[in-house]
């Protein structure tokens, strides 16, 4: 599970901001992004490619963190969101830490490695679990990336059980397709519709994935028309 501003996003660096890589921020306005190095990234790449690693993100940033795939290359493209962002006041380190334990108490085999600047002290966190907190002016470094590749490398499938099948791009189109008009009425991209799609959602009985109801297709698009439609 990863988190983005002071994990992958460097915060308070030495950069000049005029000279880094910008997204639109909540505002419509750009958005700075100090990213760590290509070599960390590489690292975290080479992770999540191998069979049964699943990436979860876990960070204010939700599905909008597909916005970073351009700056990083294409690299940890995908994955899923663990937990949305909760409205109103929260405290961000505890509402994380419930959605990684819900994460957790539905694979108990799991093994598990967590990056988030703000995860420094984690005492409940289950034992056997690896939790990294970068410093935020630093982001994740090589050495802590090393470790996590380490701590993953002794499975090939960390979340226990069958590793679950992905529908391909055929198997979506259909369904993004009826997806279009609710998309660009709410101003949604396709690929914040494909991370929404990939992301568990409290809409289903279950917890899971819209993408494990393709089976409903017409549950997904009523999801997503009220979904989408919520302002916080």
């Amino acid at each position: 599970m990863l988190d983005v501003d002071g994990v992958l996003n460097i915060l308070g660096g030495a950069a000049d901001p005029a000279g880094l890589p910008t997204v639109p921020g909540s505002n419509g306005r750009p958005l700075p992004i100090q990213m760590i190095s290509d070599e960390v990234l590489d690292v975290l790449e080479a992770v999540v490619q191998r069979p049964g690693i699943w990436l979860g993100w876990l960070t204010t940033w939700g599905a909008t963190v597909a916005h970073l795939e351009k700056i990083m290359g294409g690299r940890l493209s995908g994955g899923f969101v663990v937990s949305e962002r909760p409205s109103g006041y929260y405290a961000p380190i505890d509402w994380k830490l419930r959605g990684a334990m819900q994460l957790i108490e539905k694979h108990p085999k799991a093994r598990v490695a967590w990056a988030d600047d703000d995860a420094f002290a984690m005492g409940n966190f289950p034992a056997g679990g690896l939790v990294m907190a970068p410093r935020p002016e630093l982001g994740l470094t090589l050495g802590q990336a090393q470790r996590i590749e380490a701590h993953l490398r002794s499975t090939s499938d960390p979340l226990g059980g069958s590793v679950m099948a992905e529908p391909t791009d055929d198997e979506l189109r259909p369904l993004l397709l009826r997806l279009a008009p609710i998309a660009e009425k709410h101003g949604w991209p396709e690929r914040d519709v494909i991370y929404w799609l990939r992301s568990p959602t409290t809409y289903f009985a279950d917890d899971r994935r819209p993408v494990d109801h393709l089976d409903e297709p017409d549950e997904i698009v009523r999801i997503a028309a009220e979904d989408w439609g919520v302002i916080w």
